[in-house]
């Protein structure tokens, strides 16, 4: 609960994408295998503050933006 409250601020402060998110959200220098997992979540929190219509999505020349 508290990476998913801190994901919403980090969309808040400006317009970004899952992988911006990712990166501020864990610990630098992930291997690949948890750079992946991390994404997969990232993913998985940005899509449920969507769907609980607390942030938005836009496409944007192929690239998902969250906006708050």
């Amino acid at each position: 609960e508290r990476r998913l409250l801190d994901m919403a601020e980090l969309v808040r402060a400006g317009d970004t994408n899952a992988w911006q998110v990712m990166l501020q959200s864990f610990r630098p220098n992930l291997d690949a295998a948890d750079a992946r997992l991390a994404f997969l979540e990232t993913i998985s929190h940005l899509e449920h503050l969507r769907v609980s219509g607390r942030i938005q999505v836009e496409d944007r020349d192929g690239i998902l933006v969250y906006t708050a």
